[in-house]
């Protein structure tokens, strides 16, 4: 099988196409073909829980409004797909295989596998990417954010907060300030799946990186324990 690797682009980073184009095309160059990416509800999520809360609308259902969020990061994925042609929209395990087969980065529809990740009662986009890096036999989990890692305390709140640059995943419940969803280090330690927090900003400004040379510089590395 092919040497996998998942990538979980953050919702926030769909802030700026400009710079989502430049990582787009980074990404393909640094970690070549294998790779299955998913992304995050970003501003259109962010609009969507501003309208829910404004409306008061709590007579959606539970699965509704589920539904509602996987939609919203399949709007995403279509735009990510749209911006760069070495990326395919998938909806299946059979369509990712085909993309990498292929030499291009399986894009994942969220709401191909919307109805079993429900079952499972995962249901934040960051708990997502590790139950489907598992799933896709990836070897690690990198997360890319508008962050260029985890930090001891809040950097905009506390000057003296220093960069975590490694942590174990069961470490991360006593973090004051992180950028991760709440409880992925169960997930992780549940799959047995490291993790790699990457900023977009470090990744794109950093010159002669390859996914085994350079990268393990950047960021916050997270081991499974």
């Amino acid at each position: 099988m092919m040497d996998r690797k998942y990538i979980k682009v953050g919702g926030s980073l769909m802030n700026s196409l400009t710079q989502l184009s430049s990582l787009l095309k980074k990404l393909v160059e640094v970690f070549g073909p294998g790779v299955v990416l998913n992304v995050g509800s970003g501003r259109l999520g962010d609009n969507y829980k501003r309208w829910i809360y404004k409306e008061n609308s709590s007579e959606f259902s539970r699965k509704v409004t589920l539904e509602n969020w996987s939609i919203v990061q399949m709007i995403n994925s279509n735009i990510i797909c749209s911006l760069n042609s070495d990326y395919v929209l998938c909806f299946s395990e059979e369509e990712v295989e085909h993309a990498h087969l292929n030499g291009k980065v399986a894009v994942l529809n969220p709401m191909a596998f919307h109805r079993e990740l429900n079952d499972l009662d995962i249901f934040t986009c960051d708990l997502k990417a590790v139950y489907l890096s598992h799933k896709f036999c990836c070897r690690k989990l990198f997360i890319f954010t508008d962050v260029d890692g985890l930090y001891t305390e809040d950097p905009k709140i506390d000057s003296s907060a220093r960069k975590i640059r490694s942590i174990k995943a069961s470490a991360l419940k006593y973090l004051t300030s992180k950028c991760l969803d709440d409880k992925i280090e169960i997930y992780l330690k549940k799959y047995q799946c490291g993790c790699h927090i990457i900023g977009v900003s470090e990744f794109l400004s950093s010159k002669n990186l390859r996914y085994d040379s350079g990268l393990e510089k950047l960021g916050t590395i997270v081991s499974c324990d």
